[in-house]
Formats: structure tokens, sequence, C-alpha cells
């Protein structure tokens, strides 16, 4: 009897293995083929596979699955590798970035400190002293002095209205001394282009005469100390597109109204070193405020880009005149007070956050008084924004948030508060 579990059968062309199942649950055999034969087809009743094609096609059906592994692993190697890099950019920068915070000391010359940085700071202070009294004639600060001065240490040069007086009897006192004809209006910060209907900023613009809203007198008094009286007479538009009125204006939601007469007292203006390198220097607060630009062309809308031209470069040129004497004005480079661009208030050589977006407390300032007095936007611990110089796209330019971000507003905006600069001359 022939064997269930295996036979040969000879198709003169090629083997054919017949087999039945394991355990013969079914009688149905399975036929194999050892060899492609040629013309030939399987036994009747059987079931043929061509192992040799099957693993042909089988091999040729997973390469291209083998490729696309290999593809889509380089990809996620090299997508982290990219994150890897990206990531050690990122905390490189951020460890520069507390870095130079931690380089920074908050030294202000004549108050306690660390020993040498205070000791640097009062050789600069003496001097600076001695040339605004007239002592010694104003040279560049000799390089040995100055350059040993760590970023963050505070001096003080020049004097600007600053603190609001709230003694009645030295009210009264100076009010006594100050005439109506002792007064001039700085028309230059109030002429511009409201709209005609209800200070929606809409591009309409008819001409609204500002002249005359803000006067001022300077009243010095026997002991030396220096005052500025302001009186206000309409209120500056917080957009120099919108009209005049309460809503319109931070004068008024600052405290400040028309019809009644403030006194400032001209006090010291202190500098932050943020290059001793390069002698550059930044006021701790924001003094002033105003717009960037007027609309020149009332029809058209046009605001100028060029900063050289502006009305925030001119009001610094006012600042300028009126906080130093000539002998102070000598130590400063040719650009007097000038105010920072966006990459200089992002360097953390200067001691400020390499991002923009950052909530910077070393960009942060607060606003004194008299800035108040002239509409700048204060939040309620007293932080202000702050021009930077730097054009966005014409009609816009960069500022410091009052939360120490750099973003940016509208160029005709008055309640952006100025916080000047400046290089001194050394040598």
């Amino acid at each position: 009897m022939e064997n269930n579990n295996k036979k040969k059968l000879n198709l003169n062309v090629d083997e054919w293995v017949v087999s039945n199942p394991v355990n013969g649950k079914s009688n149905q055999p399975v036929i194999s083929k050892a060899k492609s034969p040629v013309g030939h087809s399987a036994p009747s009743g059987g079931v043929i596979t061509d192992s040799k094609k099957n693993i042909s096609r089988q091999n040729d059906n997973s390469k291209p699955t083998v490729k696309k592994k290999m593809d889509s692993q380089k990809k996620w190697t090299i997508l982290l590798f990219v994150i890897l890099i990206i990531g050690a950019l990122v905390l490189g920068i951020a460890f520069l970035d507390q870095n130079s915070k931690k380089s920074i000391t908050y030294d202000v010359a004549g108050q306690a400190g660390e020993s040498e940085v205070y000791e640097e700071a009062e050789k600069v202070q003496e001097y600076l002293d001695m040339v605004n009294d007239g002592e010694v004639k104003p040279e560049k600060i000799n390089n040995d002095i100055f350059s040993n001065l760590k970023n963050g240490s505070v001096i003080q040069l020049g004097s600007y209205p600053q603190a609001k007086v709230t003694d009645k009897e030295l009210i009264s006192t100076l009010s006594e001394m100050a005439t109506d004809e002792d007064f001039f209006t700085d028309s230059n910060d109030y002429e511009g282009y409201g709209t005609i209907d209800d200070g929606a900023y809409n591009g309409i613009y008819g001409e609204a005469d500002l002249s005359g809203s803000y006067s001022f007198c300077d009243v010095k008094l026997s002991d030396g100390r220096k005052f500025r009286g302001v009186k206000l007479m309409s209120y500056l538009p917080d957009y120099t597109a919108r009209v005049s009125s309460e809503n319109n204006s931070q004068q008024f939601k600052n405290g400040y109204f028309t019809g009644t007469m403030y006194w400032f007292e001209y006090q010291p203006l202190r500098w932050r070193v943020i290059d001793s390198s390069s002698g550059l220097l930044l006021c701790e607060n924001v003094i002033d405020s105003g717009c960037f630009y007027y609309y020149l062309d009332p029809g058209a809308g046009i605001i100028e880009s060029d900063y050289a031209s502006s009305n925030l470069n001119s009001r610094l040129g006012i600042i300028y005149s009126d906080s130093l004497n000539e002998n102070e004005k000598q130590l400063l480079d040719d650009n007097g007070f000038f105010a920072l661009n966006a990459k200089e208030a992002s360097n953390t050589k200067h001691g400020f956050s390499f991002f923009k977006a950052t909530k910077d407390i070393a960009r942060k300032a607060t606003a004194t008084d008299y800035a108040k007095s002239r509409g700048v936007f204060v939040d309620n611990s007293g932080f202000a924004w702050w021009w930077l110089k730097t054009d966005v796209n014409g009609t816009k330019a960069d500022v410091v948030h009052r939360d120490g971000s750099i973003t940016v507003y509208e160029k005709t905006g008055t309640d952006i508060g100025i916080r000047p600069a400046i290089r001194i001359k050394k040598g």
C-alpha cells in the first residue's frame, strides 16, 4: 500500500511533491512545485504554489518597504538632530541671558554697594560734579576711571523736572514768583491734526489747533533749587489723529486737569551704565512723553519713517537743552540725548534679554510725575511704555512695553514715554 504521508509523481519535466495534510484531517493533497515547469499544469485536485516566483515577489515587495523604513528613520534622526541643535542654542542664549544679569550690579554713586564698584562710580561722580560746578574744564573721561565701571552702575548727570510739588506753602511761594508773562507755550508738542468725528481713528483728518494747550515756566529759588510750573488749557489727545477731550487724554486719566497750575522740581537725572566699554548710558526713568511722528499730510495721512527728522528726536533735543549746562554737554558725543534702537534694547551685553517677547525687568522703567503730566500711559505700579527709534513699517515703531517686552506702536501715539540714552566721551 502507498505511503499516505508522502509520495512523488514523475512528470518528466519536473518534480512535484504531493503531501497530505498533517494528522489526515483532510483528504485533499497539497502539491508544491520544486521547480517551475514550462507548459505544465499541476495534477488535478491539487493546489500548486510557485515557491521561486513567490520568493521573488516577496523580495521585490520587501525592497520599497525597507527603503521607506530607512528614509523614515533618516527623517526622524535629522529632525531629532535639528531639535537638539535648537535646544542647545536656546539654552546657550538663556545661559548668556542669565549670566549677563548676574554680572549686573545696581550701585548708585553716593550709596553703599559693592566696594569696588562703589569706589569707581564715586570717582566718576566726583568728576561729573566738578564739571557741573565749573571747577574743572570738561574733558573726556579718563578710560582708567570709566572702563572700570561695571554695567549696571548708576551715576547722576544733569537735571530735569520730575517730582510733583505737594507742599502748599512752597506752591504758594512759586506761584507768587511766576507771572503770566513768565509762561510760554511749548506749541511744538501740540501741533497736530484731529479727526472731524468724535475721535475714532478713521483716517479722515480735520486740522485741530492745539497750540496754547500747554504752557510752562521755570523758577529758581535763592537756595538754588529749580522748579517748573505747568498750565493745562486743553488736553493732549492720546493720538494726534484724535480730538482733544477727557476721554482721549492720558493727562486727564493721570490726574492732571485743565485750569490748574502744577509745579515740578528739577532733580538729578540718574543714568545706568549699560556698556562701559563705549560709554553708553540709559536714563533710569521715563522722563517725558510725546509722539514719534505727526501726520505731515492731513489729507493722505502720511507719516515719515526717518528718526532724524522725527518729533521724538526733536523732543529729545529739547530735553537735552533743558537738562544739561554747557559744561556737562561737552562730556557727551554729538548725538546728545537719543533713543535706543531695538537691537541695543535686546543686547545681553547691555544687561537686557535677547528675546524681545521676554518680560524683562531690566527694560522696565517707571515714569516721573512730570512725564505723567505730559500724558504718558502708566500702569498701577507706575511703569510706562517708552519709544525705541527703530522704524517698523513707516507707520509704526518699536517700543518697550510697560511689562519689559518689546512690541510695536503707532507713531502718532502721544502717550508713549521718552527714555533718553547718552554716550559719554572717553579718551
